[in-house]
């Protein structure tokens, strides 16, 4: 696999340009190396150098400024929650060069060591910075000038302003509430303190109407508030009110979501399975967790008839397999804060499909099945551990799983059952799956399935758009936006999502001229490659890493489209967004300073460059520009058809939101507070937020199918790869259309609950180029074989009809005999087993024909032949120009072609013909007599006619006379000139070479050689005449 990277990014940092995305120390090295050169000036001034060494502890502007601390504590932007504490904290920890406070990693730590969920820790941020009084948006507020990576002194105004932000909030941001009392905790070591302006008193009151007094002469009264809330809201305002030192005073906000559940008896059925096979080299053991839902008539509650679905792909454990499970477990409602159990989405949710009317799930248990549901829960190992399930190593979630289907078969056993198991695996779960069975038969473990299901599982990869990877880096670890840092580690970079991904960024030392080895971030797909290999080395001798023995059946469901359709271009631009922050520069509040601008583009085709993203973020920083060229056969991942997972769409929302605080202000907090965006932000493309970038292909149909032998992705599944040996499984299911990953359709089910009852239905694939093969004119009373070009692009259950023309003298499984028994178009259908139907005409015997006059004839006359039957063509009937022949019965002179032209000294003339059309089962002939239409009143006509020897002129005669001149007029008008008038004159010679192409009224023969030649006449873009002259 070859990838040609260029990065270019024009910045301020005084180094070389590389040509990758910096690592994050090579990007704090620049920082730091532009910081101290950029100062420099200042710190050589004498009237600055002071006010450097006071204002350089926290300077701002090193810190990208997401949270809106510019303007913070203002009545318009004055509430805070957990995550945006986390951010402010970042930020001012970022800009005093990591010297001051603590990160936001570590403040979790603490955070999430808490072992009582009811007890809520409150965060207090008490702080001055300072930011340089330099916008070059504004240049009149500027007192700074920055020239050669510099700044430098405009005049006596100070080159910083000032400013004090205090903070305080739960650093929870939803909090499961058992009953209807919580304790919020304040501790010194979560109170942050920089500068003179210290916090002398604080009362809050929690939500609940009471004010209480938390800090009274600048220590805490008490650290534990048991507060009982009384009222239903779910959203609790947190008042805030702040003496200092200087008895000044302020009031700010926060907020807090309580989750109400009810005594957790929910977990009665969720059990716990802890791996038997632990990691060959560490000795680690998995776990997973499970439920099982009873067939209906299950009375006794054991299991008998097992369905196993595995969970796939799920950093933090987001998704539980009840929406109860999620309910009563606070680390699941943190990780959606916003949950609604009609809303959530469970695993066993996503079995619901037709509008959420039908239930996969209901219609197993109702089939008698025991629907085993697995989910990789977040746990500790037995090294002590912290282990996230959803997003770990896929080969040992599959041991995981291979020691759990040993339990299960030990339970039907010790149950009396004789029953097989049917495995599913959707998205990651195909993956683990696929190990574990494989892995089973590799050590001589005996599986007991008789159905594997792989649903839109990546076999050859996943991909997520390099440019939703590179803007989490980007934003997160580069800038330090605390959610796109956790998610670019906790979902990007996590062990199962780089075993997966086709391409994916990596940290990589690359050495560079005069400076050695320096680390920086690469598109690769090596973690993929490997894991693949492995995967295929897996299972028995010449299995390729799939399930093979004792009868298995493999099948496959995609929810890519088989059609070859796709839902965006390759190359195209989906998003662009810019983001600015309200400050104020002496006194004067502006809302135009940039924060970052962010461009991307959908990867290109192979060995086409392109780009990814052209991103900005404020000035002093630089600018990134991200080109990306590949080799890989595939194409743009982004728009192969594939099952589609949107998340562009996902970003965009999800930036916008949190930039301007939506999520506090809108969903979170209601109509508690009005208030402004922490940042103001620029929606640009889309130019509206409501409106959706289309969904890009997610798991590509041919991973899914594992196929091989295809030019590229894009390529339609338009054979049975099955037959054709493309493909490891037995059979497959897929649509015409892209659908959302892991989704069902109501066609998609009837196809697997046939496999479920036993019946082994075929795969289905696009027949949009099927074609029989044969020829398309058969004689009466003849037979004529029509075969497949390729019978593995026949769906199984295809058989033929035809229409009264034809009979059926013989069907094989190549193809079809017919006899031809009617003169005239007759079809062969192909009738498929979709209920579609494809039409392949025949036309039977000699050829069916009518002569039509052309409209708009003059004395200039063409008469045409058409097919009689107007569902056939000429050449349907097997018929070309040279087969049709025109003879003038006066002369017995002969012409061929579809149209015949004929041409007379004004109107009163006539020419009689014998057309004929002959094709390979015989000719017909018909009569016709050419005579030009009537002329309207006082019309004139138009002949070539000779002047003197070989000179010719163009003459225009009225025929009739028109009654309504006089004998003379009549006269005067027919020997009138025309040379008044403009002539295209066009003389062809019998070889149909143009010997003559002129404009005018008159023209020569006389320096051609003797022989017939055709003129042609033409004004106003209308015939009037075609002619034959004769040079003797």
């Amino acid at each position: 696999m070859k990838h040609i990277l260029t990065l270019s990014f024009t910045c301020i940092f005084t180094i070389t340009s590389f040509a990758q995305l910096p690592s994050v120390q090579e990007y704090n090295t620049q920082k730091q190396t532009f910081w101290q050169q950029a100062l420099a000036p200042l710190q050589q001034n004498s009237q600055q150098s002071s006010r450097l060494a006071e204002n350089n502890t926290i300077l701002y502007d090193k810190a990208t400024p997401f949270a809106g601390l510019f303007t913070f504590n203002e009545p318009d932007n004055n509430y805070s929650y957990s995550e945006h504490f986390q951010q402010s904290l970042s930020e001012l920890h970022t800009a005093s060069d990591n010297t001051l406070f603590e990160s936001p990693e570590s403040l979790l730590k603490r955070v999430n060591s808490l072992p009582n969920s009811s007890i809520v820790p409150v965060g207090i941020l008490n702080a001055t910075f300072s930011y340089l009084n330099y916008t070059p948006e504004n240049p009149r507020l500027n007192a700074l000038n920055f020239q050669n990576n510099q700044f430098t002194t405009i005049d006596a105004r100070p080159a910083f302003s000032q400013k004090q932000v205090s903070i305080v909030s739960p650093l929870r941001r939803a909090v499961p509430l058992l009953g209807n009392q919580l304790t919020y905790r304040f501790s010194s070591d979560m109170w942050y303190q920089h500068g003179a302006k210290a916090i002398k008193s604080l009362t809050v009151d929690f939500g609940n109407g009471t004010a209480h007094q938390v800090i009274q002469n600048g220590a805490f009264v008490r650290t534990d508030f048991p507060i009982t809330y009384t009222t239903g809201s779910t959203n609790k305002l947190l008042t805030c009110s702040i003496v200092y030192t200087d008895n000044s005073s302020i009031t700010t906000y926060s907020v807090i979501q309580m989750l109400p559940i009810t005594q957790n008896t929910s977990n009665t059925g969720l059990f716990s399975h802890i791996s038997t096979i632990p990691d060959p080299s560490s000795g680690a053991k998995g776990q997973l967790e499970y439920r099982i839902f009873y067939g209906n008539t299950n009375n006794n509650q054991k299991l008998k008839k097992p369905f196993i679905i595995v969970d796939g792909f799920d950093p933090g454990d987001k998704r539980r397999i009840t929406a109860d499970d999620c309910k009563n477990d606070e680390k699941c409602l943190e990780l959606n804060p916003d949950f609604n159990p009609n809303k959530y989405q469970s695993i066993e949710s996503l079995m619901k499909y037709n509008d959420q009317k039908s239930d996969l799930k209901a219609q197993l248990t109702a089939l008698g099945y025991d629907v085993v549901i697995v989910n990789f829960p977040n746990y500790k190992n037995n090294l002590g551990q912290e282990i996230d399930g959803g997003a770990d190593d896929i080969f040992r979630n599959g041991r995981t799983v291979a020691s759990f289907i040993q339990k299960l078969n030990a339970d039907l056993q010790a149950n009396g059952s004789t029953e097989k198991l049917v495995v599913v695996g959707p998205s990651m779960g195909g993956q683990i799956t696929r190990y574990a069975l494989a892995y089973l038969e590799k050590n001589n473990i005996p599986t007991n399935t008789r159905l594997w299901i792989s649903m839109d599982s990546p076999h050859q990869g996943a991909t997520i758009p390099l440019a939703i990877q590179g803007n989490l880096y980007w934003m997160g670890e580069l800038l330090g936006k605390e959610d796109a840092r956790k998610q670019y580690r906790s979902i990007l970079q996590s062990k199962a999502a780089k075993q997966m991904l086709l391409e994916t960024f990596k940290e990589e030392p690359i050495y560079m001229p005069t400076l050695g080895f320096r680390n920086f971030i690469r598109v690769v797909g090596d973690d993929h490659i490997q894991y693949k290999q492995e995967l295929k080395n897996n299972g028995i001798s010449g299995s390729n890493g799939y399930p093979m023995l004792n009868g298995i059946k493999k099948i496959a469901i995609t929810n890519g489209s088989i059609s070859g359709a796709k839902n965006v271009s390759p190359g195209s631009k989906f998003y662009e967004v810019a983001a600015f922050a309200k400050v104020r520069f002496f006194g004067v509040k502006v809302d135009n300073k940039p924060v970052f601008r962010i461009n991307n583009w959908f990867s290109q085709n192979q060995n086409i460059p392109g780009k990814i993203f052209e991103n900005f973020s404020y000035k002093p920083y630089n600018a990134y520009s991200l080109d990306y060229t590949h080799s890989n056969f595939y194409n743009s991942l982004e728009s192969v058809p594939g099952g589609n997972f949107n998340s562009a769409n996902d970003l965009k929302n999800e930036v916008y939101k949190t930039l301007v605080g939506t999520d506090a202000s809108s969903s979170f907090l209601g109509a508690l507070i009005l208030t402004e965006p922490h940042l103001k932000v620029e929606q640009r493309l889309p130019n509206n937020i409501a409106t959706p970038i289309p969904p890009q292909s997610f798991i590509p149909t041919h991973s899914a199918l594992d196929t091989s032998g295809f030019s590229d992705w894009y390529q339609p599944i338009d054979k049975n790869l099955v037959c054709t040996g493309q493909t490891p499984f037995d059979s497959y299911y897929g649509e015409a259309n892209n659908l959302p990953h892991v989704s069902f359709t109501n066609n998609m089910v009837q196809w697997l609950l046939g496999w479920l009852n036993g019946n082994e239905l075929p795969p289905t694939f696009s027949t949009s180029n099927l074609t029989l093969n044969g020829n398309s004119v058969i004689c009466e009373n003849t037979e004529e074989f029509y075969s497949f070009s390729n019978i593995c692009e026949v769906p199984t259950g295809t058989n033929f009809s035809t229409s009264p023309s034809l009979s059926v003298v013989n069907v094989s499984s190549s193809g079809i005999t017919v006899k031809g028994v009617k003169n005239g178009l007759g079809f062969i259908y192909i009738n498929l087993p979709n209920k579609q139907t494809i039409a392949k005409k025949i036309w039977v015997g000699k050829p069916q024909l009518r002569i039509k006059p052309e409209e708009g004839s003059t004395n200039y006359v063409v008469q045409s032949i058409e097919s009689l039957d107007t569902g056939a063509t000429l050449e349907d009937q097997g018929l070309t120009p040279a087969d049709v022949t025109w003879r003038r019965k006066d002369t017995g002179a002969i012409r061929t072609g579809y149209t015949y032209f004929a041409n007379g000294r004004g109107y009163n003339w006539h020419l009689d013909l014998e057309v004929n059309a002959k094709n390979k089962c015989g000719s017909t002939t018909y009569a016709t007599t050419i005579t030009p239409p009537p002329p309207g009143m006082c019309e004139y006509t138009y002949t070539v006619s000779k002047v003197q020897n070989d000179d010719y002129t163009i003459a225009r005669i009225m025929e009739p006379v028109c009654p309504k001149q006089s004998p003379e007029d009549n006269n005067l008008i027919q020997s009138q000139s025309t040379s008044s008038e403009t002539y295209h004159i066009t003389v062809v010679n019998s070889l149909g070479n143009t010997v003559i192409q002129k404009t005018g009224k008159d023209f020569s023969l006389s320096n051609l050689p003797t022989g017939s030649y055709f003129v042609k006449i033409i004004k106003d873009g209308q015939m009037l005449v075609g002619q034959t002259l004769i040079k003797k």
